[in-house]
């Protein structure tokens, strides 16, 4: 951008859904990515700008995997992100859980891994709530922690209200959990609209619930977990992030 010599290889790539701060002088950039095309259509939205969407890559050779079994006893959930209940939704995921105890479900835990903003007004909320014996913070973890103890939960659940991939969610799959996300973001496109994940309206806790109860109920089909773990190895394997990133560099002629 300062040095014209080099504008012409200038490369970027938008990791989250656009606004202000992300997206400054971006129509100065040569050759955009997007990391979903949730972000790439929602960038045509916001300025015009057209990008070429390179999901994001995760390890899932690094990632243990959860026998493919039916659940017994708690149902144990999670929720892997910052706690920024604005754009992640966690409170959704609470009142959900309220829900479930309203309708007789007792049997469920869910886990939070993360910490944030949000966090003290999160805890007050399950208190409120009724959940202090159903909802457990754990706080900041480290991601080999994660990759190791992911499979000690039955179902990841991203309830975000706004978010433009979610790596979380493809490590769950890799880690052959069940999964629940909210519609119309990347987490939706991930999950292929409920080929390989249930999908709930974002924003809408009863019907999250409603989601969680199918687990609940034993009437999920355990082999679509097993082919969305199928899905992750072949579409978001973090070497096949990195061919289609230098296939496009060599085609365009965008390096040295």
């Amino acid at each position: 951008i300062l040095f014209p010599k080099y504008r012409k290889i200038t490369n970027a790539t938008l990791h989250a859904l656009p606004k202000p701060q992300n997206t400054k002088s971006i129509e100065l950039v040569p050759r955009i990515f997007s990391i979903s095309d949730a972000v790439r259509n929602e960038l045509i939205t916001y300025n015009g700008t057209n990008s070429i969407t390179i999901p994001n890559g995760i390890h899932p050779q690094l990632i243990k995997t959860r026998p493919l079994k039916d659940w017994i006893g708690i149902l144990q959930l999670v929720q892997v992100s910052r706690l920024d209940h604005e754009d992640k939704g966690q409170h959704i995921l609470l009142y959900a859980g309220a829900e479930l105890i309203k309708k007789g479900f007792e049997n469920f835990m869910i886990t939070f891994i993360g910490d944030g903003a949000s966090r003290t007004y999160l805890e007050e909320l399950t208190v409120s709530l009724g959940l202090k014996k159903n909802v457990t913070f754990l706080g900041m973890k480290s991601q080999s922690y994660i990759f190791e103890h992911l499979c000690d939960y039955d179902v990841f659940v991203q309830p975000s209200i706004r978010e433009g991939f979610g790596n979380t969610v493809a490590e769950a799959m890799a880690a052959k959990l069940g999964i629940i996300v909210s519609s119309g973001q990347g987490p939706e496109e991930i999950v292929d609209y409920g080929k390989y994940g249930l999908v709930f309206e974002n924003g809408n806790p009863n019907d999250c619930a409603d989601k969680i109860m199918l687990y609940l109920e034993h009437k999920i089909n355990l082999q679509q977990i097993n082919d969305a773990y199928q899905h992750v190895l072949e579409c978001y394997d973090i070497k096949e992030t990195v061919k289609a990133y230098l296939n496009h560099y060599v085609k365009s002629k965008y390096c040295i």
